[in-house]
């Protein structure tokens, strides 16, 4: 997450022991507005922009566990990016959402867009990521997809929401 205790807590509650991953872009960004207005110096901030970066501690500050809990959980990320573009994405699609006349049909088509989210294959990711494409979400995580249709889904959990 971005730091935001409510976040934190509100994660821990709803998903019990899952490990929490401060994100190390907003951290720095956080960092570097501190030094904006004389909290710490330009040296601290550099101290602790290239140690971090390089995945070690900051040796001019204290800095909190949780920006290095990806070095203890395999496959967790160190920032929150891909996070924020999804709710970018669902940010768009919602701004749709007053046009439908019915909680239930809006239900449904979010539903829809979910899962058709978690089913779309990647194809644009890079970096150390582009082993990615050609692979969707759910197949990532270790499902076995291959004989499943995500509209059927999505029929069947419209009949859920009934």
């Amino acid at each position: 997450s971005d730091g935001n205790k409510d976040i934190k807590k509100v994660v821990q509650m709803v998903f019990g022991r899952v490990p929490h991953q401060l994100c190390v872009v907003h951290f720095l960004k956080n960092l570097r507005a501190k030094m904006g207005v004389g909290i710490i110096t330009e040296e601290q901030y550099m101290d602790a922009r290239h140690n971090i970066l390089k995945g070690k501690k900051p040796t001019l500050l204290k800095v909190p566990s949780d920006l290095f809990t990806y070095q203890k959980v395999k496959g967790l990320p160190r920032t929150n990016q891909a996070t924020e573009n999804f709710f970018r994405f669902v940010n768009l699609r919602t701004k749709t959402l007053n046009i439908f006349r019915s909680w239930k049909t809006a239900t449904n088509y979010l539903n829809a867009l979910i899962l058709y989210r978690r089913f779309k294959k990647f194809d644009s990711c890079k970096g150390k990521n582009r082993s990615f494409n050609g692979s969707a979400p759910l197949e990532l995580a270790g499902c076995n997809i291959t004989n499943l249709d995500y509209l059927n889904l999505s029929k069947s959990s419209r009949k859920m929401v009934r």
